[in-house]
This record gives C-alpha cells, sequence and structure tokens, in this order.
C-alpha cells in the first residue's frame, strides 16, 4: 500500500492550474497539458521519425509524461506573466524535483531524475522534440481563447522568441507551425503595440 500512497503525489499534477484555459470558465491543469502533448507526440513522431530515424520513441513518451511532473512541487511559471525569472524558476525546480524524489516509489524517482536532467539540458534529439511539443502544444491550446493573447500582449515576434527555435529544429513541425502562425495572424490574435 505503501507505494500507492508514493504514487499517488503524482495524481497532485493534476491540481496544479496554468494560465491557458479549457473553457470559458476553466484552467488548464498541467495534467491536461501533459495529456495534450501526448496526443501532439503520437502525431508528429512518425514525421520527425522520417527526419530522425534514430529517435527513440519509448524516451520521448517518458520526457513528455514527466516534463511537468515538478510543478507539482515548484508551481507553473508562465511565460506570458511569469513571476520569477528563468534562472529563479530553474532553481525552484531543481528544489521540487528533488524534493518529489523522495515522495514518490523509489525506482519512479531514479528514472524521473535523470529525465528529468535530460529534459533541462537538451542535448539529445528526444529532449529538444519534447521541448518542441511543449511549446507546440502551449500554442494550440491557446487557439479559441482570442481575448488572453490582448491580455498577455502576446505579439507575433514575441511567439516566436518563445517557441520557434525549439520547433524550428524539426521540418515536420516547422510547416505546421508556420501555417498556424498564418492563421492566428489572419484571425487576429496577435497584440498590435
Amino acid at each position: 500500500m505503501k507505494n500507492f500512497l508514493r504514487l499517488k503525489e503524482l495524481y497532485k499534477l493534476k491540481e496544479v492550474l496554468r494560465t491557458h484555459l479549457v473553457s470559458k470558465d476553466r484552467n488548464e491543469s498541467s495534467a491536461d497539458h501533459t495529456y495534450s502533448c501526448l496526443i501532439l507526440t503520437k502525431y508528429f513522431l512518425p514525421l520527425v521519425k522520417e527526419e530522425f530515424p534514430n529517435i527513440n520513441e519509448q524516451k520521448v513518451f517518458d520526457l513528455i509524461l514527466f516534463h511537468d511532473v515538478v510543478e507539482i512541487e515548484a508551481g507553473d511559471n508562465p511565460k506570458t506573466n511569469p513571476k520569477l525569472s528563468r534562472e529563479e524558476q530553474t532553481k525552484k525546480e531543481f528544489e521540487g524535483m528533488k524534493k518529489l524524489i523522495e515522495k514518490i516509489p523509489e525506482k519512479m524517482g531514479e528514472e524521473y531524475e535523470k529525465l528529468f536532467k535530460e529534459f533541462e539540458k537538451q542535448e539529445t534529439i528526444e529532449a529538444k522534440f519534447a521541448r518542441a511539443i511543449d511549446n507546440f502544444d502551449s500554442i494550440i491550446q491557446a487557439i479559441g481563447f482570442k481575448d488572453n493573447w490582448i491580455k498577455f500582449k502576446i505579439t507575433e515576434q514575441k511567439m516566436h522568441d518563445w517557441h520557434r527555435v525549439s520547433i524550428y529544429n524539426f521540418k515536420a513541425m516547422k510547416k505546421d507551425y508556420d501555417e498556424i502562425t498564418k492563421y492566428l495572424e489572419k484571425e487576429g490574435y496577435f497584440w498590435k503595440e
């Protein structure tokens, strides 16, 4: 029973709310975001595999599954309205990762620590793809909530600064990102200074 109680710690990701909406009266949880990232991974991975045939599919899914688990301890720090600098958030996340490892089943903790560090270092193709998916999902999730783009003063350039570098590492994703950017411009999503 002890392992199941420790496993239940990971369920707390459902309680971490993000700034993105899933409906007019409900914010997205970090668990919602992880699910959406898994769906995008399932969509893009076969396309990316054509460009990077040696990409480790299981590693990608594991990175996506665990990429935001640290928010259970560190909370979400949205790009649209950051409460902490990137350096402060990184420090808080490393401290949160250490706390979380002590609370979850030991074997999972060991795996989670490796995945967390790999995702943060961004040195492997799998980690880079997982980051691109994480960024792409934020854009997809925000479609349909034009008021938030204006509220947070998100210009086209700001969106590119946040997301384009990671997404442009993958030809299959670049094409769709460019298409979505045109749609957002045409539909008046971007805030004009």
